[in-house]
């Protein structure tokens, strides 16, 4: 295309015909390169499905199975556990929540340092306002 100054002043375009023929092949070579594309993409989808399907198949049925085990766990299970607990009248819930020896004696050291950090801090305090009052 080209831009030409007409003698009476005004601008007009010229295309040559290089150009015109060049925009006429162009939805030409469009369709031919779609059309490749197709021919290309679809060997390559069929061969994708095939090696991705058996995967998609496993993990369905991996799904399904961690929904049998949770199910089995939630309702099979929690009946027996509970029977067992419960069911039982030899003190068992009572065991379980029975502080260990070890838990006791942890709890009474944790006793004496909540003690001892608040006498330390009423010390402190008392400290800081008789620095306060004598400045």
């Amino acid at each position: 295309m080209s831009v030409v100054l007409n003698h009476s002043g005004s601008v007009s375009e010229e295309m040559s015909n290089s150009s015109e023929n060049q925009v006429e092949s162009l939805p030409q070579s469009i369709e031919e390169k779609h059309q490749e594309l197709v021919v290309r993409h679809v060997p390559i989808v069929s061969s994708f499905n095939e090696r991705i399907r058996p995967l998609l198949d496993a993990v369905d049925k991996l799904r399904h199975l961690q929904f049998c085990v949770r199910n089995l766990v939630n309702k099979e299970m929690e009946e027996e556990i509970v029977q067992e607990l419960v069911g039982r009248h030899d003190g068992a819930i009572e065991k379980m929540l029975e502080e260990s020896p070890a838990v006791a004696a942890k709890r009474e050291k944790l006793n004496v340092s909540i003690k001892l950090l608040r006498e330390s801090n009423n010390v402190l305090a008392n400290i800081m306002d008789k620095i306060a009052s004598n400045v």
